[in-house]
């Protein structure tokens, strides 16, 4: 069960609070989250002191590694097969070249 907030009798008692609390975390090789939990500490609270009182521990976002694309290697499919899958789950396949009259001839039968 968490423990209920303290109650400071002023604003330094209460930054000493959190500067002891962001100090502890950072030496506890824990994530906030962890830390947080194990001392009962609102997750909130915590991210708004840290960010308060030591903002060169707070990475911004424009200091983030950039996002990048991974290279892939793309195998196209055969252009001489048509597969068409149907809504009820049946799937059926063709050469390229079939003569679309049989196509619709096929898809009518199946559809009866």
């Amino acid at each position: 069960m968490p423990a209920a907030t303290p109650t400071f009798t002023s604003s330094a008692e209460r930054q000493q609070f959190w500067l002891h609390h962001i100090e502890a975390h950072l030496a506890s090789q824990l994530t906030q989250a962890e830390y947080c939990r194990q001392h009962a500490l609102n997750l909130s609270n915590f991210w708004h002191w840290k960010k308060k009182l030591c903002p060169e521990r707070v990475q911004k976002k424009e200091n983030r590694p950039a996002l990048s694309f991974i290279p892939v290697q793309h195998n196209p499919v055969k252009q001489d097969q048509i597969t068409c899958k149907c809504p009820n789950g049946l799937e059926f396949s063709w050469p390229a070249h079939t003569p679309v009259e049989a196509i619709t001839q096929l898809l009518q039968a199946v559809t009866r």
